[in-house]
């Protein structure tokens, strides 16, 4: 048996189930996973897995970057989780004793969560620079249809396209917005830069301005508030790969407060897999308090790490 299903798939993470029949074969004999790849801006990851009757697991990838791993190995009634750290991820890497030598020949479950925190190689082919959405063959202030009135300066741009980015936006656009005739709209709360950057983003794709952290959490914000989803998701993305031991308490908040889960996901896995170097399980808790989005990344991972949890940091 050697049955491999991908069971999530998003930026920056994938999770696979991988079942095989495990029984006492020479030390030489291995099985090895169908490939599986995962989507890192617009860079392709690819993985494949190679099980070995010790049980020991290797992880071959495309790429070398920093990245959360979780396994789970199930075998007859036993269950086994651990998670790993890893700074400088390696193209093989290699897991020992990821689960205890059945006694019989049975079938084992391999689940394994990869996270991915960014390449650490310099090749520029790999930078995430743009954006996946349809091409635009205009830019905003070409034959504009709306004029975006802030901090007393005109931003120009097409209702059409702000419908299909901005729910709030589209909601403001069923009724007139200005009687002269002129199609304005006053928007407060929200800096000029920040949203000729959002603008930028949706028009043309490119994504540079968000390698800026303080920008980010700013457009993360305006996203937010102006359910602009698809930009919000290439914003976590993009702060999903800048998360480090003096930021990712600041990115936890910022995620709580704008409902940004997939970033808030990352920070709690990345917290546990530092294994208290940056928080201890008991003051994460207590850092969750008051804050449903983390605490409710926290019930996911240490609901689905309960049995068997050891963490490592390689």
């Amino acid at each position: 048996m050697n049955t491999l299903k991908v069971t999530k798939s998003s930026q920056n993470l994938i999770c696979i189930e991988w079942h095989v029949r495990w029984k006492a074969l020479n030390n030489d004999s291995s099985i090895v996973s169908i490939p599986f790849t995962m989507i890192s801006g617009q860079n392709p990851v690819a993985f494949a897995l190679q099980f070995r009757p010790q049980m020991s697991l290797s992880i071959y990838s495309s790429e070398s970057g920093r990245s959360i791993v979780k396994l789970i190995v199930e075998s007859l009634e036993k269950k086994k989780t651990s998670v790993f750290f890893f700074n400088n991820w390696a193209l093989v890497n290699h897991f020992e004793k990821i689960g205890d030598i059945p006694s019989t020949e049975c079938e084992l479950r391999i689940h394994c969560s990869i996270t991915w925190l960014g390449l650490t190689t310099d090749s520029t082919s790999q930078d995430m620079s743009e954006l996946p959405v349809p091409s635009v063959p205009l830019d905003n202030t070409y034959n504009p249809d709306l004029y975006m009135i802030i901090e007393n300066k005109v931003l120009p741009a097409h209702k059409l396209i702000l419908t299909c980015h901005s729910r709030v936006l589209a909601a403001s656009f069923a009724t007139p917005i200005n009687e002269s005739g002129r199609n304005e709209i006053v928007i407060n709360e929200v800096d000029y830069s920040t949203m000729e950057i959002i603008l930028g983003i949706i028009y043309t794709g490119m994504t540079d301005d968000l390698d800026d952290i303080e920008t980010a959490l700013k457009v993360l914000k305006t996203t937010e508030r102006y359910q602009m989803l698809t930009v919000k998701s290439v914003c976590e993305t993009k702060l999903q790969l800048s998360i480090r031991d003096d930021n990712v308490l600041r990115f936890l908040d910022e995620a709580n407060r704008h409902n940004a889960s997939n970033l808030c996901n990352t920070c709690v896995e990345y917290i546990t897999a530092r294994n208290g170097k940056v928080l201890s399980h008991e003051n994460l808790q207590k850092f969750a308090e008051g804050r449903p989005i983390i605490k409710a990344a926290i019930c996911n991972l240490w609901f689905s790490l309960a049995k068997g949890l050891t963490i490592t940091e390689v």
